[in-house]
């Protein structure tokens, strides 16, 4: 099933993200603005369990640093398809942590290929961020 999907999305062309916070309402607010820059499926998690569980292939993930049972960064160790990710943006209300350069990450499926993180405060987004992030400048990592 996971295939077919995956061809689906390459044959329309339409970008995949999945949004994972544990604030709800906050959640929903980055879809509005999401949906306000491009035609692209978006996924909402709102927990660990969900958004591992669900088998889906993303080409972008906007993921919540501080989560109610886990971090951020342990999650997206866990993701089968996190080689596969095109953005990342790793988001929080905290500007010690969005502070950090841009990291590198490369995951054991594929070693080879590193994965640059954006961390971004949760503050800075909106609609014109993600015009620029993902249109202007479309998947360059």
């Amino acid at each position: 099933m996971t295939g077919r999907k995956e061809e689906l999305t390459k044959e329309s062309n339409i970008m995949r993200v999945a949004i994972l916070d544990d604030d709800i309402l906050y959640g929903q607010v980055l879809k509005q603005y999401l949906k306000k820059v491009c035609n692209m499926h978006i996924d909402v998690f709102h927990n660990e369990a969900n958004f591992l569980h669900k088998s889906e292939c993303y080409d972008c993930l906007i993921l919540d640093h501080f989560l109610e049972e886990s971090e951020g960064m342990m999650v997206l160790r866990k993701y089968k398809h996190a080689d596969k990710l095109k953005k990342i943006f790793y988001i929080s209300s905290f500007p010690k942590l969005t502070g950090t350069p841009k990291l590198k990450l490369m995951f054991d499926s594929n070693p080879k290929k590193e994965h640059k993180i954006n961390f971004v405060l949760k503050s800075k987004l909106n609609s014109d961020f993600f015009q620029q992030q993902l249109v202007i400048n479309p998947l360059l990592g």
